[in-house]
């Protein structure tokens, strides 16, 4: 059990001086500097600063589910359902925003979900961790929104650098 504590400790620990992981991917010398740096970034909905922290895996896996987003928008039987949704958590969200989802634009995409499915007032914040011993270069931190499901972030260490493979977003309200 001390070798739990001690794996722990070493993911979690350490000032998380940035860097560059494999194929110069970003990363952080700790998991846990990785993984705040998620949360401020999902907490101010900067899309810039996440895509930061992302693996290039991590980069496709996140602008596949906003194409997806803009997808459900735009589809005749979806998207008036889904915008129903959006809009009773954001009444009055602009119509060119909207528009821009339509047609795709992923940043209206991040936009549009960040701000209809979490509260502006409530910041993310961690709600656990999965280590699993036989895989020590991959770790799963948990966050939520409030009282809100917990959503996972999965980091992996590549040539001593923590970064993010993927990063679970959903409705915090």
């Amino acid at each position: 059990m001390a070798w739990l504590a001690g794996l722990l400790s070493l993911l979690l620990s350490g000032c998380g001086e940035e860097g560059r992981g494999a194929g110069g991917a970003p990363g952080f010398t700790s998991a846990q500097a990785a993984f705040q740096r998620v949360l401020d970034a999902l907490g101010r909905h900067d899309y810039d600063a996440l895509a930061g922290v992302l693996t290039p895996v991590g980069r496709v896996t996140l602008e596949g589910d906003l194409r997806a987003f803009c997808a459900n928008v735009a589809h005749p039987q979806e998207g008036p359902r889904l915008m129903g949704l959006v809009r009773q958590r954001w009444p009055d969200v602009p119509n060119e925003l909207v528009e821009r989802v339509r047609k795709g634009d992923v940043r209206a995409a991040w936009d549009l979900f960040m701000t209809a499915a979490n509260p502006p007032d409530v910041q993310p914040r961690q709600a656990g961790v999965k280590l699993d011993p036989a895989r020590p270069d991959e770790t799963t931190l948990f966050y939520r929104y409030g009282d809100g499901p917990e959503l996972a972030v999965v980091l992996r260490r590549a040539r001593g650098f923590w970064a993010v493979d993927s990063v679970a977003l959903g409705g915090g309200r």
